[in-house]
């Protein structure tokens, strides 16, 4: 078993109160910077130590930064640690999978605006 630091403890709670945050936010929160490639370094090994679970959106150019989210061993390690109250379920708050998939669809189509507007999503 890997060795937690008290970051990244205090990495996992947060995620555990807001479900999802970005390589960037997480940099930023923990390092002081959102381009910290030691940041970078050590989410990735969270993620590798079944810590935390990581997705990356799809874009049509490019490629988009991964988005993280606490998994159940991340969330057994912070019960252990007395970090959060075991009788608060890990499920509560998340967002469920076809709520994900829903909101990355294709079918959301940006529309210019007229003027001066801003442009909507529409289905």
């Amino acid at each position: 078993m890997m060795c937690l630091t008290e970051r990244d403890l205090r990495l996992m709670v947060l995620l555990l109160d807001v479900n999802y945050l970005s390589t960037s936010q997480l940099a930023m929160l923990g390092w002081g910077s959102p381009r910290t490639r030691a940041a970078q370094k050590r989410l990735k090994v969270l993620h590798d130590g079944g810590y935390l679970d990581r997705f990356r959106p799809v874009r049509r150019i490019g490629s988009a930064e991964w988005i993280y989210r606490l998994s159940a061993r991340g969330w057994k390690a912070l019960t252990s640690q007395e970090m959060v109250d075991g009788s608060r379920s890990l499920q509560a708050g998340r967002v469920h999978q076809h709520q994900l998939h829903r909101a990355r669809s294709p079918t959301l189509l940006a529309h210019p605006a007229p003027r001066g507007r801003r442009r909507r999503l529409v289905r």
